[in-house]
């Protein structure tokens, strides 16, 4: 008897510990509707000033994201960050071309391939790239990201008239540069973060 008594009270402390959880995850998901309902406050933001900006694979995104969204992204700063549609569809081009471009990238393929997604509505006119202030940097030391894809990546937005800056004489590593705060600049770890004399974020 001592036995089932306490089976059924494990039983009943597991059903307990349960309930607990699921009126936790309720209230979680409840105070996030709410959230979700209340809305964002109205902010004075000039749509015409909202750039994107990214290092490494934030790079490449940065890339993609401006080009899709070019109605409302008025520039991109990009750091060690490779060309618009760089891999192609093809894994093995992410990982190796996209990283080390062991062969030349065809620039105009990208360029034809971005002008057809626009066409086609999957992305914003590229028409928006003119004029547009990019800032490109790549490091004489990156061993992540060979600067030979990040240079693409100034053709690439070249050939669509884009108001390029590039930043290629700079001994770094990869990382993001600063002007007075991290590792020694051609150092390669964590926190990625280098010392380089240059404001990579300004």
């Amino acid at each position: 008897i001592s036995s089932a008594v306490c089976c059924r009270a494990q039983i009943h402390s597991s059903i307990m510990k349960t309930f607990h959880v699921l009126c936790i995850a309720l209230l979680i998901c409840s105070a996030f509707v709410a959230v979700q309902a209340a809305g964002l406050p109205k902010l004075n933001i000039d749509r015409k000033g909202i750039t994107v900006s990214g290092i490494s694979a934030g790079g490449f995104m940065a890339v993609q994201f401006h080009l899709a969204h070019s109605n409302v992204i008025a520039g991109a700063g990009v750091i060690a960050g490779g060309p618009y549609w760089c891999a192609q569809d093809q894994l093995s081009n992410a990982f190796i071309q996209c990283m080390y471009a062991t062969m030349p990238i065809n620039v105009d393929t990208l360029v034809s391939r971005a002008k057809a997604n626009a066409d086609s509505g999957k992305i914003d006119p590229v028409s928006n790239i003119a004029n547009s202030p990019v800032w490109i940097f790549s490091g004489t030391k990156d061993t992540v990201v060979s600067p030979k894809v990040v240079q693409a990546t100034a053709d690439f937005y070249q050939a669509l008239n884009a108001n390029v800056t590039e930043v290629f004489d700079v001994a770094a590593q990869h990382s993001q540069i600063t002007d007075n705060y991290g590792s020694a600049c051609s150092f390669l770890g964590s926190p990625y973060i280098n010392n380089c004399d240059l404001d990579g974020a300004g």
